[in-house]
């Protein structure tokens, strides 16, 4: 097996290339042909090849300070898998990047569904780094409990002029918290991503209200893509903290349910984060399980 620079192989079979040892994975990044002057540049772009037919490749080089490299993409062609073919790419990267004075080697996001990487990676001494996110599936919006309330709170929908309301308890319970990795969101953001969608509906925006009136918890009935699909989805559940514990968030979560199961959705999906945990097991209670996480990984050098 020899070891080359990307550089002598054409645009057409690098492609070529990419296509077959990417076919099966999932949460791999694919170039397009834009991406190929890029790709070419990189620290280290390389293909490992077998009587001279390419049969996987990797990229990678700095990313932000010189002490931690990323590694952008590394996959082999189903048939030669497991014949040493992407430790001998890794171990390539990994020289380099030991001569180029780095510390830590990070991959981009991979999907837990991808097992034969996931497996790779823990084997070469890979671990998660960071928030690992979770997107748990209830399978049917069937025998949905009422929704019930502690006392003294309530629920509303959306109201219009209620755009200034929902920038602040977005910013209170998502973005001012550093591990979300959430950021500001701006008047325009909220129209053009919510507002102005032809998905929206006052009354899949609902806010919990606390017995002063004042709302302290937000959650939507949205939709989103997954695997390429439209898919009903719980949306910004969160409640402010001294008002948590009573259970709003599972209210506001009902409230989002009922709504989908009236506008026709069979089942529900939400993203969540895994240092969630109340989130997590609220969401449990009511029907949902994890399918799969998506996190990046990372290994000393």
């Amino acid at each position: 097996m020899d070891i080359r620079s990307l550089s002598h192989l054409p645009d057409s079979e690098l492609l070529a290339l990419v296509a077959a040892a990417n076919a099966d994975a999932r949460g791999i990044w694919t170039p397009s042909d834009e991406d190929l002057v890029e790709l070419r540049q990189a620290a280290v772009a390389i293909d490992a090849e077998e009587d001279r037919v390419p049969v996987g490749f990797a990229v990678a080089g700095p990313s932000g300070t010189g002490e931690v490299w990323a590694l952008q993409s590394l996959a082999v062609v189903p048939r030669m898998r497991r014949q040493g073919v992407g430790s001998a790419l890794l171990a390539e990267v990994l020289a380099a990047a030991t001569s180029a004075g780095a510390k830590e080697l990070r991959t981009g996001v991979l999907d837990s569904r991808n097992v034969p990487a996931l497996g790779f990676m823990a084997r070469h001494g890979f671990e998660p780094r960071g928030v690992i996110k979770l997107r748990m599936r209830r399978p049917n919006l069937e025998n949905l409990p009422p929704v019930e309330l502690p006392a003294g709170y309530t629920l509303r929908h959306y109201r219009g002029g209620d755009e200034a309301v929902w920038m602040e308890l977005f910013h209170r319970i998502f973005a001012d918290d550093p591990r979300s990795g959430v950021p500001p969101m701006t008047l325009r953001d909220l129209r053009d991503e919510f507002l102005s969608s032809p998905n929206w509906k006052p009354e899949r925006l609902w806010f919990a209200l606390a017995p002063d009136g004042k709302p302290v918890g937000m959650a939507m009935a949205w939709m989103r893509m997954e695997d390429n699909q439209a898919v009903a989805s719980l949306h910004w559940v969160g409640v402010l903290a001294a008002h948590r514990g009573r259970r709003l968030g599972e209210a506001l979560s009902l409230a989002c349910l009922h709504q989908h199961q009236r506008d026709g959705w069979p089942d529900c999906w939400l993203p969540t984060e895994s240092f969630r945990i109340s989130a997590v097991q609220t969401y449990e209670r009511l029907g949902f399980s994890a399918v799969y996480s998506l996190a990046d990984y990372a290994r000393p050098i």
